[in-house]
């Protein structure tokens, strides 16, 4: 039953994360615009990519992490706080649960400019802004040793589906 949870419960937030990239795209057609070109020079007419291929789709992984970031596929991460922790001016008890928020953590005007706004170019590797950004500001699948172990999983199947979306737009 377990593994049966965690299955589904990773393709749910697949599927949410899908429906919300495909919205941004919808509202954004500059950015469907760069992907395409990014899938048509680094994949082509190659219907079985190496997965090498799919490392270099660097701004549609950009725009995948702008949709974990914008519209987080969940808001509330619970963790256990196992023994007595103080954040700040809060004694937080041990076993106590405790919830990250990782939709304000990810709209937080301190740490990303402009929140709400569609920017897949902010996740872009080589930029100051991606390099200084503090730990813990993005957080889509929590953080740490005990972070979502369908992370990647997720993460590849965005990719791989929004490639082949991308690539039927030649046909639009």
């Amino acid at each position: 039953m377990r593994y049966e949870f965690i299955l589904n419960f990773n393709f749910q937030t697949s599927a949410t994360t899908l429906t919300w990239m495909l919205y941004e795209l919808a509202l954004h057609p500059d950015v469907q615009e760069k992907m395409h070109e990014e899938v048509t020079r680094v994949i082509g007419t190659n219907k079985s990519p190496s997965i090498e291929k799919y490392y270099e789709l660097i701004f549609v992984r950009n725009a995948v992490q702008e949709t974990l970031r914008k519209r987080p596929p969940i808001s509330l991460i619970p963790k256990l706080c196992r023994t007595k922790t103080t954040i700040g001016d809060y004694e937080i008890p041990e076993n106590t649960e405790v919830y990250l928020n990782a939709y304000e953590a990810q709209h937080d005007e301190r740490y990303w400019k402009s929140p709400h706004s569609f920017i897949p170019e902010r996740f872009d590797p080589t930029s100051d802004y991606y390099t200084k950004r503090p730990s813990g500001t993005l957080i889509p699948f929590s953080i740490g040793h005990r972070k979502c172990i369908g992370s990647r999983y997720e993460f590849f199947t965005l990719i791989i589906t929004l490639k082949d979306s991308v690539k039927l737009r030649q046909r639009w």
